[in-house]
């Protein structure tokens, strides 16, 4: 069974990029350290 491909919508990308965890996961990659997540 083949399952349907959907391809992300360009508003919930820009939700991922904009959210706090992924401003934190790139603060902390220049910083040289680990990240604290916070599912936001």
């Amino acid at each position: 069974m083949m399952r349907e491909r959907r391809w992300a919508d360009p508003a919930e990308i820009d939700a991922v990029f904009a959210s706090q965890d992924a401003q934190e996961g790139a603060r902390a990659f220049a910083e040289h350290r680990l990240p604290v997540w916070k599912g936001r």
